[in-house]
């Protein structure tokens, strides 16, 4: 949620007060002096008074930013503040999922220490409220999204009562949410808003704003709040629902038994009470509750599931599987009652019929390995081993697929004794090898099998990853492509192919729609879509992805790593180190802010990014290469030199030698840099930066024909500084003479022997050099002269005399038009 955190403020005011103090404070903004909240105007936000509110004005997506009440601390206080977003910024659509609808929100901060300790209560323009508490910078969620039941359009009074530990939240002088928290016991006040995905940005305003810390006023208006006759039970509802999402089943029982205290509760209600009781282990408790559904609702079948859950739970297997034989056959898809089934037979020691039913849930939901691991448990207790291989082996692929290498585990340990030598085991075997990190084991078992003609899609895939991994990028391709002919509706290969051909620097459009096709919503692979858009330029396509990818990745860096490229690419080099905030102890992270920096010429910023990074991953390669790539731009040759050969030792790296090449090169010393380039380009062949960095040294040390070599190399693959570096190889290489008149150009070489005498017979061609003025020394070509003769000969048409063939250098040239050997 915290993207990015600010105080608006540098310093408390000459008037500061740091006592806690008891008194009722109410201003609605009309003057300035008595506002109390800070102002301040900065590129990213402003916080000022206009109009009579007070208001924050973010300017920019993902910015958390906040005005501070500087002036007293509070204890136990009452706050109220008229929230408001500026016209045409509320969000009046429909009201559904938060993390769908959320794209701002405003609020309070209180028990306010400093920018990393504080209480924070958001109200969103979706019409949801949050409490988060910030310890040491990091947030913990108090009360997740919850909805309120109020829109915020086109204004809101949110308040907070903290008392004590007890902290009351009210919409419009409606309770909406309590809970306690003892970190804080007191602090400031603040107007904080958060730009969650407005690229027009936002404004947020106070419109007026109370305190009272007043004792016996923050008690009244605590009971008051806490008092039945004006608390809306279906608030209560929400709630308890909000705690169950966020795995805190006692405080929803506790909310929902308050609900009960003061009206009936719905079948809805009830079945949710049942589920925070059931999660809190009162089993008895949660079965009433079902059992009052079943009563009012005899066909409500997810009471029905739940009871027989819950029968399992007490060890009612009888019970169980009469309930399940009378309920099933209406509702023969759901493998989680087949599974209970199951678990009711083999407690009551009916091994074949249990096997039967967990075999029946396997064949509804395959993905579930542990379905067919009880299955093959069951024939293992009826000894039934040949009837149990098969099942262990569906259920191996199942927890292969799902991860789940622990359950793998123990499914090749059990293969192992009943089937020891069945190529089935080899192959999963070989899987379980292969994510635990041992792919030398296990190539060898896929090349097998792949040439025997038993690979299945999974065994095509882990062998094109491992291809890929040695450096075999088109034979991995094709291994990639072969399980998704297999299995062509699996997501992950499709995504997996897309990634290989895109890395590979190949046009992976097609693969990459194929991909989001099958799963839209997948981070990952919308992540490589929005790499993808970047690099092609449609930067606003790319940017939809990268939300996206956002929303759908919550917690992973790679997606900011990505918006903070494309941020780059748009120019912002400062909103591209920014959106890295929430990451500020993340290497990946710190090594991109170091790039945004050395992008923008800002090389000392870039240099401490980097240091952060190889701080945080020493043994990280390219974040040392990047440090030494930004020293050598900042003439630190020594601690440059210094990190490539870290590198260097660990492995041979084609961009470790071109940077210590181009070292030698600074320092004069060709041979080095030679070898340096030479060895880089043996990793890297196709490296644009590489042939150049070689045809300079060739250049510099003066070994033309190598640089005629390399440069040759160059125009073949079009390298775009191919022209450049045959000029230069010319230049240094030959003289250039040209026509005094049309400028024609020749090229000599410089080490061209003595031509002697040259006898000329017939006419020379127009691109011909005529020859040079014996007086002025000026040059012409044939083409030139040969309209304007004086007594039959090529002339001067400033000095008028003849003009001589006498230079090596222009009978050179007379030779090879004509011709002749050189």
């Amino acid at each position: 949620m915290f993207n990015f955190i600010k105080k608006l403020f540098k310093a408390k005011p000459a008037e500061a007060l740091d006592a806690i103090v008891e008194e009722y404070f109410e201003t609605d903004f009309t003057k300035a002096r008595q506002a109390r909240f800070q102002e301040e105007e900065d590129e990213r936000y402003t916080a000022g008074l206009s109009g009579g509110k007070l208001e924050l004005r973010l300017k920019r997506e993902r910015l958390f930013a906040w005005a501070e009440n500087p002036i007293h601390r509070y204890s136990d206080f009452i706050a109220e503040a008229d929230i408001c977003f500026a016209e045409g910024q509320a969000d009046t659509g429909p009201k559904g999922d938060p993390k769908r609808d959320i794209s701002a929100a405003a609020g309070l901060l209180f028990r306010y220490a400093d920018e990393g300790h504080f209480y924070l209560v958001m109200l969103s323009d979706s019409g949801h409220l949050r409490l988060d508490l910030i310890f040491n910078g990091s947030p913990r969620t108090l009360i997740a999204w919850t909805e309120t039941g109020f829109d915020p359009a086109p204004r809101v009074i949110l308040t907070v009562i903290a008392r004590g530990p007890h902290i009351c939240l009210l919409v419009n002088n409606q309770w909406v949410a309590e809970t306690e928290d003892d970190s804080f016991d007191c602090g400031y006040l603040a107007f904080g808003a958060e730009n969650f995905g407005r690229p027009e940005g936002l404004v947020a305003c106070l419109e007026s704003f109370m305190v009272d810390s007043r004792p016996v006023e923050v008690e009244t208006a605590y009971e008051r709040a806490l008092n039945p006759a004006f608390l809306k039970p279906r608030a209560r509802k929400a709630l308890a629902e909000t705690f169950l999402s966020m795995g805190q089943a006692l405080p929803a029982v506790i909310h929902l038994r308050k609900m009960a205290g003061i009206t009936e509760l719905s079948i809805d209600e009830r079945f949710l009470l049942a589920e925070a009781q059931l999660r809190c282990g009162l089993l008895d408790e949660a079965l009433a509750e079902i059992e009052k559904i079943l009563h009012i609702d005899p066909e409500h079948r997810a009471a029905a599931a739940e009871k027989a859950n819950i029968l399992y739970l007490q060890g009612r297997y009888g019970d169980l599987k009469a309930l399940l034989e009378a309920i099933l056959p209406e509702r023969d898809a759901e493998a989680t009652l087949w599974n209970l089934l199951g678990h009711a037979h083999f407690n009551l020691g009916e091994f074949p019929a249990a096997a039967a039913a967990y075999l029946k849930a396997a064949d509804i939901d395959p993905d579930q390995g542990i379905y067919a691991l009880n299955a093959a448990r069951s024939f293992d207790s009826g000894a039934m081993e040949a009837e149990a291989a098969p099942a262990y082996i569906r259920a191996g692929r199942a927890f292969f697929a799902a991860d789940q290498l622990d359950d793998l585990e123990l499914v090749l340990r059990r293969l192992g004794d009943i089937s020891p030598s069945s190529a089935e085991l080899a192959a999963l075997k070989a899987k379980f090898d292969y994510r635990e990190g041992k792919a030398e084991q296990a190539r060898p078992v896929f090349e097998s099998l792949i040439e025997k003609g038993e690979a299945d899609a999974s065994i095509f895939y882990l062998e094109g990853l491992i291809l890929r991994q040695a450096g075999q990028s088109a034979l991995a391709i094709e291994h990639l492509r072969q399980a998704c002919r297999l299995e062509p509706s699996f997501p992950l290969y499709r995504f997996r192919l897309a990634e290989a051909i895109h890395l590979d620097g190949d046009d992976a459009c097609a693969e990459i729609e194929d991909a989001l096709a099958l799963a839209p919503n997948d981070g990952w692979i919308l992540n490589l879509a929005g790499q993808y858009q970047t690099e092609r330029g449609d930067l606003k396509a790319a940017r939809d992805f990268l939300s996206r990818a956002i929303a759908a990745l919550p917690g992973e860096l790679a997606p900011f790593i990505n918006l903070s490229a494309l941020l780059l690419r748009e120019g912002e080099a400062q909103a591209a180190v920014e959106c890295l905030a929430p990451y500020p102890e993340a290497a990946a992270a710190r090594n991109q802010a170091g790039n945004a920096y050395a992008a923008s010429g800002d090389l000392e910023s870039a240099l401490k990014e980097y240091n952060a990074a190889v701080r945080l991953a020493p043994e990280d390669i390219d974040f040392r290469l990047n440090r030494a790539a930004c020293l050598l731009e900042l003439d630190s040759f020594s601690d440059a030199e210094t990190d490539i050969r870290v590198v260097l030792e660990k492995r041979e790296e084609g961009r470790a030698y071109l940077l210590m090449g181009r070292i030698a090169s600074i320092y004069g010393d060709y041979p080095r840099a030679e070898l340096a380039f030479r060895l880089a380009l043996e990793k890297s062949p196709k490296d644009l930066a590489l042939q150049a960095g070689l045809a300079d040294i060739y250049l510099e040390s003066r070994k033309l024909s190598k640089a005629e070599e390399i440069i040759e190399g160059m125009e073949s693959r079009n390298h775009p500084q191919a022209v450049i570096y045959r000029e230069r190889l010319l230049a240094l290489s030959h003289d250039s003479l040209s026509c005094t008149i049309c400028q024609r150009r020749w090229l000599v070489p410089k080490d061209i022997p003595s031509q002697g005498q040259l006898r000329i017979s017939g006419e020379l061609p127009d691109h011909s050099p005529a020859g040079s003025c014996p007086q002025c020394g000026k040059l012409y070509c044939v083409g030139c002269r040969k309209d304007q003769l004086e007594n039959d000969r090529l002339v001067c048409p400033s000095c008028h005399l003849p003009l001589k063939l006498g230079e090596d250098r222009v009978k050179y040239l007379l030779r090879k038009s004509l011709g002749g050997a050189s």
